[in-house]
């Protein structure tokens, strides 16, 4: 019995064999899905997706970095060319309103001479018909002569012509001379050399080519002997028609003839010129730091007009008590060149002995020769940091300056702008050597403490740069995306393989 119920067990356990299998078959998905699992269960399989994974997020982050600096040189370009087209409005703005200005000055000085002219028109008109000079004027061939005794100095007695629409007398033949010696003794006569010692000029410009000089004369004896007088009158010891002294303008002389040239239709006359409609010089000039202030030249930044002159002055330039002024550079160095005066916004000089040469034009290749000071500003696509320029007058083949201009060119031109054409006098160029004269001399209210490179407030602003903060807020972002994608990874990639195990 005990044997059979052995062999009962063994069937038993043999018959359960078989239904192991078929039980199997009905077990749940879940439970086939955890056995599949085990069953193929490959730790390599989970190093290749973690490794590939990270290849794709340094793909990830290297396209990331590039999108951030093509989008930081985008915005920079933008930037640029919204400054250019702020600074080209301000430009435009300040521009128009000091066109505006200077119109509605020219409108009433254009209104006061042609008030003026009317009220002459009424006086002169007789004269215009018969061709006699206004009353109480001597006549002599096509000129009028007015003849005073008061005692005046000479700038006194050119003041008094002038009050009269007329100038002391410019004696221009020996019979003008003669007539004149037949009026007055001794007189003082349109000459002077206030400008320049030895340099005679008539009161209306032009300098003197041969005078009647006395023997010895002129000889400045008394130092300051800068005007001329005529002693060939008929109540002086001299005698014939060489009879012209340099003296001194403060001392008086009680006779001066003034003269204006006189209106008629006779044939042997010439026409009048006591009264001109254009001024002898339409060129202002400046005399001191206050007057070139009031011009805003080479303002705001980046325009390098202001630096330039004063490099010009404390550094190109020397000048003598009596404000002659000499050049320190030679013509071609730190990119002077010669300057044909095209536009005629300048006196001519064509018939003389005397040219221009030009300076300031940043785009020159010479102009490397300038220092950078006055060249750090300089950008080609901003037109405003190369308009303003430098003229200088000299004489041929000598190192003597005549004259000094500043000038700028017209908005988006080639032309240089009359109305902002300046002389700037030995006086000025005198305080500009002082150490103590500054581009921050000339810092208007409103500045920065930038001094000259920095712009009005209400004047033109540039975009703010934020380039570099945008870069760096951007990049951070990026490493710290790519950081939490790689923590991720690995953290999924270690809790799986955990989870597997169990």
């Amino acid at each position: 019995m005990e044997s059979e119920h052995i062999y009962d067990n063994v069937d038993t356990i043999k018959g359960s064999e078989p239904g192991l299998g078929h039980d199997s078959q009905h077990q749940s998905p879940a439970a086939l899905y955890t056995e599949m699992r085990s069953a193929g269960r490959n730790p390599g399989f989970h190093r290749r997706a973690a490794v590939i994974l990270g290849l794709l997020s340094v793909l990830l982050l290297a396209a990331i970095i590039a999108l951030c600096v093509h989008y930081n040189k985008v915005i920079g370009d933008l930037e640029k060319k919204g400054n250019s087209l702020s600074l080209h409005s301000y430009l435009l703005q300040t521009n128009y309103t000091k066109e505006r200005d200077q119109l509605e000055t020219s409108l009433s000085n254009c209104t006061a001479q042609r008030d003026q002219l009317e009220k002459r028109q009424n006086s002169l008109q007789l004269q215009l018909v018969i061709g006699t000079c206004p009353q109480d004027w001597m006549r002599f061939r096509c000129n009028c002569y007015y003849i005073s005794s008061e005692h005046k100095t000479w700038t006194e007695s050119q003041q008094y012509c002038r009050d009269r629409e007329a100038d002391l007398v410019i004696i221009e033949t020996r019979q003008e001379q003669e007539f004149l010696n037949t009026l007055s003794g001794t007189f003082w006569i349109g000459l002077t050399d206030t400008e320049k010692e030895g340099t005679w000029k008539w009161v209306d410009g032009h300098t003197l080519q041969s005078g009647s000089w006395r023997k010895g004369e002129p000889n400045n004896a008394q130092g300051d002997e800068n005007c001329a007088a005529s002693y060939c009158g008929f109540h002086h010891h001299y005698s014939g028609s060489q009879c012209w002294n340099d003296q001194p303008c403060s001392i008086k002389l009680s006779w001066r003839p003034c003269r204006a040239t006189m209106v008629s239709h006779v044939p042997s006359c010439c026409l009048l010129l006591a009264l001109s409609l254009v001024p002898a010089s339409s060129i202002q000039t400046l005399d001191n730091v206050n007057d070139l202030k009031r011009t805003e030249y080479g303002q705001p930044c980046p325009r390098h007009g202001l630096r330039l002159l004063l490099w010009l002055a404390q550094s190109c330039i020397s000048i003598d008590y009596n404000g002659n002024m000499r050049a320190l550079f030679s013509r071609g160095s730190h990119g002077f060149r010669h300057y044909g005066n095209l536009e005629s916004i300048l006196p001519d000089v064509s018939h003389t002995n005397q040219e221009y040469y030009e300076v300031g034009n940043l785009n020159n290749p010479w102009a490397a020769g300038l220092p950078y000071s006055v060249r750090q500003d300089y950008d080609s696509s901003h037109y405003a940091s190369n308009m303003d320029r430098i003229i200088v007058r000299m004489r041929r083949n000598s190192n003597e300056i005549v004259e000094v201009y500043i000038t700028e060119h017209e908005l988006w031109s080639r032309n240089f702008c009359q109305e902002r054409t300046y002389r700037v006098s030995p006086a000025l160029i005198r305080a500009l050597q002082s150490p103590h004269v500054t581009p921050d001399t000339f810092q208007t209210r409103g500045q920065s403490n930038a001094g000259i490179r920095s712009a009005p407030i209400s004047s033109w602003q540039a975009v703010p740069p934020r380039r570099e903060r945008d870069f760096c807020e951007t990049l951070g972002i990026c490493v710290a995306f790519i950081i939490f994608i790689i923590v991720f990874i690995a953290f999924a990639v270690t809790f799986g393989q955990k989870g597997w195990q169990h």
